[in-house]
């Protein structure tokens, strides 16, 4: 896992430091409204879904089929571990809120910011499913 989120941080942080498109803004928009419609009907796995889409989406700025198919079997190996979660709300529902604040940086043009905040927003899902999966807890 610990190595997933390495490689997250190199591909999703590079995307951040692009400007995007207004369409690709719009398709990342919208997985953050499917993952709060989803959410208010307390169905988190669709959350976890519309979370896996907003950061391919994200990662899709970088403009490239290689890295694109990378984060496709990451994001597949990541839906594994989440697809046996005991609590998926309790990791998903923070993001939601996050992902916007990552996407307005984004957009107001921020790119070191949103980079930043990238690298907290992982480290802190990183200790989430750490936690979660911690023997004997």
């Amino acid at each position: 896992m610990l190595d997933l989120y390495r490689v997250r941080r190199v591909l999703e942080g590079a995307a951040v430091r692009r400007k995007p498109s207004e369409e690709a803004l719009t398709v990342i928009k919208e997985a953050v409204a499917e993952a709060r419609r989803a959410a208010a009907q307390d169905d988190w796995q669709r959350v976890g879904t519309a979370n896996i889409r907003f950061h391919q989406t994200l990662v899709s700025l970088n403009e490239s089929p290689r890295i694109d198919e990378a984060m496709r079997q990451l994001l597949a190996e990541l839906r594994l571990v989440f697809h046996v979660m005991e609590n998926p709300r309790a990791f998903h529902e923070p993001f939601i809120e996050r992902n916007l604040t990552l996407i307005g940086l984004i957009e107001s043009g921020r790119p070191e910011e949103a980079a930043a905040y990238l690298d907290d927003y992982l480290d802190h899902a990183e200790r989430l499913l750490i936690h979660a999966y911690e023997p004997n807890r």
